[in-house]
């Protein structure tokens, strides 16, 4: 650009932009005259006036908006503000029910002689239920935990929404490019968080009716074929050549697999009665019956940072944790480094034909090198993200009381959360190990397991213990959770879960992924209503 002159960039609104102004005849590290990081707004005009002052080493910057850009984030204000009018009209509405109001309300306007003169008098309902009663004798079924349910629909309405597209806001819902946290990347864990603490009550049922651990096993090994292969099915291609490996539900079927095999060898029929009169046993008895699965899982941990820190990789240094890319480091030193030895060892075992072709780092460090973020070292650390689910499902199990049972959620909330922290400095970037989610670093499990324990508890006391809430319309979700993920992975590229945009706006765009993942809520009600469930 030359003296008086102008040049017009357009830049991504997502994330903070740095800009940088150098002047070409001057040596690298005296070339830079202006530097400024800033967060543009969509939609926003502005312009950056860099005035040379009477000494040619001193320039003045300025960056001045020419146009008010309108809130970007309107939309999801508005979205809000319908689920929100409509979760509180639901509540009026069945107080109302339930109080009587609304009988009171037609007996006011006379209507109740109407429909009587209509159609007859009345049936007693009570009468009727009675009658029903004798008539259909009902059938005791195990208590269900419908926090578990409606935490678990929670996660995956998330996850079908950020698949969906959401709204293209990609500095809230969209994954994070490398290092920190997002929306995005919150869900997947909790899923598999929340398959451990089930992992736990399945177990303890299978047990309780004296099934054999052969059995047991076979049941373990049938699911992890069944997931693996819906994994294959769903993200593969029908390439062999080029067939994606990793995914989704793979990640998901190797960490049951694991977890679920080592707790059948450990699960207790019934605890002994003498030990449980002694205090500090009834108090630790769900980590002191199990410190051996404790150092198995540890080990798993200690593995993926032994291999994450010393594994050698070619051309990169031992330790490497960035996304590489010719702009980190010096002289593109780290452009074949993306993944450290997370990518390598994909590479070695799977090669890049059987990855995830692209990866979140590309569009931000302009990345050449495919990274899979659930390749094969972040395994390691899923497993142990499932066995901390496993955790909680021991403490229902062992823990009658909802008060022992919240206390010991919020406990262990704590303390995965101040070792993330420690782990990652409590920084994005500064940290021994950063939060990063296409790594699956252990402080990325530790942090969003700490959020699943505060988000059981407080869904369980909302729930099952104070009953609030019934947990709809997770809960119907949560019930049906496979038959609902595959059918959006299949379905989620037709009408009327996505269309073509016409305007391409983030209002627009929010609607179609808003209505696409609150069809498959209905969807879910529909198989709930009709007793259609589907189980692996």
């Amino acid at each position: 650009m030359g003296v008086r002159g102008s040049v017009e960039v357009q830049v991504d609104t997502a994330w903070p932009v740095v800009m940088d102004i150098s002047l070409e005849d001057q040596p690298v590290d005296n070339a830079t005259v202006c530097r400024m990081t800033y967060h543009f707004k969509q939609n926003g005009n502005y312009s950056w006036y860099i005035n040379n002052k009477k000494s040619m080493d001193s320039f003045d910057c300025k960056l001045i908006a020419t146009n008010s850009p309108p809130n970007a984030f309107i939309p999801i204000y508005v979205t809000i503000g319908i689920f929100a009018a409509m979760a509180i009209f639901c509540i009026l509405y069945k107080k109302m029910c339930n109080s009587g109001s609304i009988n009171r309300f037609l007996n006011y306007l006379g209507m109740e002689r109407v429909v009587s003169s209509d159609l007859g008098t009345p049936s007693n309902p009570v009468a009727e239920a009675d009658s029903n009663s004798i008539q259909r004798p009902s059938r005791d079924k195990p208590k269900r935990l419908k926090s578990l349910d409606a935490f678990r629909g929670f996660s995956l309405v998330i996850m079908i929404f950020v698949n969906y597209g959401s709204g293209k806001y990609r500095s809230i819902f969209g994954h994070s490019p490398w290092n920190g946290l997002t929306v995005a990347d919150l869900v997947f864990p909790w899923f598999i968080w929340i398959m451990g603490v089930s992992i736990t009550m399945s177990f303890y049922a299978l047990v309780r009716h004296g099934v054999s651990r052969r059995v047991i096993f076979t049941k373990i090994l049938r699911r992890f074929v069944i997931l693996f292969g819906l994994g294959i099915i769903l993200d593969g291609g029908i390439d062999f050549s080029t067939f994606r490996v990793p995914g989704v539900l793979q990640r998901i079927a190797f960490s049951y697999l694991v977890v679920a095999t080592v707790h059948l060898f450990a699960v207790k029929h019934k605890d002994e009665e003498y030990r449980i009169r002694h205090v500090v046993y009834r108090e630790l008895r769900d980590l002191l019956d199990y410190w051996y699965e404790w150092i198995i899982m540890i080990s798993f941990l200690a593995l993926h940072i032994c291999l994450t820190f010393f594994l050698p990789v070619p051309g990169c240094p031992t330790g490497y944790l960035g996304p590489g890319g010719p702009l980190v480091g010096e002289n593109e030193s780290l452009v074949n480094c993306t993944g450290g030895a997370a990518n390598y060892i994909d590479k070695v075992i799977l090669t890049y034909n059987h990855t995830y072709p692209r990866g979140t780092p590309r569009k931000i460090y302009q990345t050449t090198v495919p990274h899979d973020p659930e390749g094969i070292l972040g395994t390691l650390t899923s497993i142990f993200m499932t066995f901390l689910g496993l955790q909680a499902g021991k403490i229902f199990h062992l823990f009658s009381y909802p008060r022992d049972r919240i206390l010991r959620f919020l406990g262990w909330c704590v303390v995965t959360g101040v070792i993330a922290g420690a782990l990652c400095g409590f920084s994005k970037e500064d940290g021994i190990i950063p939060v990063n989610k296409n790594l699956w670093s252990v402080s990325f499990i530790l942090a969003t397991a700490s959020m699943a324990f505060f988000l059981l508890a407080i869904f369980y006391y909302l729930i099952d213990v104070q009953i609030w809430w019934t947990g709809v319309p997770f809960y119907f979700v949560g019930m049906n959770s496979i038959a609902v993920y595959c059918g959006s992975e299949v379905l989620g590229k037709y009408f009327p879960f996505c269309w073509e945009p016409v305007f391409n706006t983030h209002a627009e765009l929010l609607a179609m992924n808003v209505i696409g993942a609150s069809l498959w809520v209905l969807i879910s009600y529909y198989m709930y209503a009709i007793d259609f469930f589907v189980k692996i």
